[in-house]
């Protein structure tokens, strides 16, 4: 469905991807993980047609994206930005019917099928109460959702989402995740996702795209990039990986650095006062 080509991109003189490769399969969700800096969104706006690679190519159903007329590319393809802010106080239904924009005619309004889709979505994602509230006067969790039922609207055959996660307390990024995932599956949809939690990475996507420096320095199945020596490269942490007690997914737990100048050692063993794992052992 998705197929990158050796893509070079670079800002103010300086590569900010490099040469990356990669294919994503129709029907697979695929997370890309990495440091600050590694290129993950450059990455997402380079898939999406919004920004053209300096080398290189990017082909989304067999076509290259460039050669995709905006209203044919967005029918095809959706994204799910980091900011949902909306610039005007459109109501919650007047923002998820702009989701139908691509298949709107010249000159004409929304059709019935356009008004069912938009209900429908309402209806999935428990919106139709807040319909006319709006955008502005709701909660961030609530405006996530909201920006989920746009795309939805939309009707992609391929979902691209830039840290959707990052402004959302735990619960609502389990119910987002959650959404998107059941989506994916009822739909074939194949999706793309740039994920700063490694362990949410770990438990919603089929594969994960570890970026660094611009390139791409493992792939595969989380349990095969999810590998503590790989992560302590690329973060310059010393991670822990264990397995979810229920599903099996490899999970990170970070391990304080050691504070020499604060610890102590007692009974043969070092003890750091700084740390609070060892305060509890």
């Amino acid at each position: 469905m998705i197929d990158v080509r050796d893509v070079w991109k670079a800002y103010g003189g300086r590569d900010v991807l490099r040469g990356v490769s990669l294919e994503v399969p129709a029907g697979a969700c695929v997370a890309v993980i990495g440091p600050n800096g590694a290129g993950k969104s450059t990455l997402l706006r380079v898939l999406s047609g919004v920004v053209e690679p300096d080398r290189g190519s990017v082909w989304v159903a067999g076509r290259p994206v460039r050669a995709y007329r905006r209203r044919e590319l967005a029918r095809l393809l959706a994204v799910l930005p980091q900011e949902t802010a909306a610039p005007f106080p459109f109501t919650v239904r007047e923002l998820v019917a702009m989701g139908r924009h691509p298949y709107l005619r010249p000159l004409r309004g929304e059709t019935p099928h356009d008004r069912a889709v938009v209900a429908r979505v309402l209806d999935e994602l428990k919106l139709t109460p807040l319909a006319d509230v709006p955008v502005d006067r709701l909660s961030g969790g609530q405006r996530q959702r909201v920006a989920l039922a746009r795309v939805m609207a939309q009707e992609p055959r391929v979902l691209l989402l830039d840290e959707p996660t990052t402004y959302l307390d735990i619960g609502h990024q389990v119910n987002l995740l959650d959404r998107v995932r059941r989506w994916q599956r009822q739909n074939g949809l194949t999706v793309v996702m740039v994920l700063h939690d490694l362990n949410l990475a770990a438990l919603y996507a089929d594969e994960v795209v570890l970026l660094a420096e611009g390139r791409v320095v493992a792939r595969g199945r989380p349990a095969e990039v999810l590998a503590e020596p790989t992560l302590a490269a690329v973060y310059g942490t010393r991670p822990l990986v264990v397995r979810h007690p229920e599903c099996g997914a490899p999970q990170v737990l970070v391990r304080p650095a050691r504070d020499e100048a604060r610890g102590e050692e007692a009974d043969g063993q070092w003890r750091m006062n700084a740390s609070p794992c060892a305060a509890r052992g």
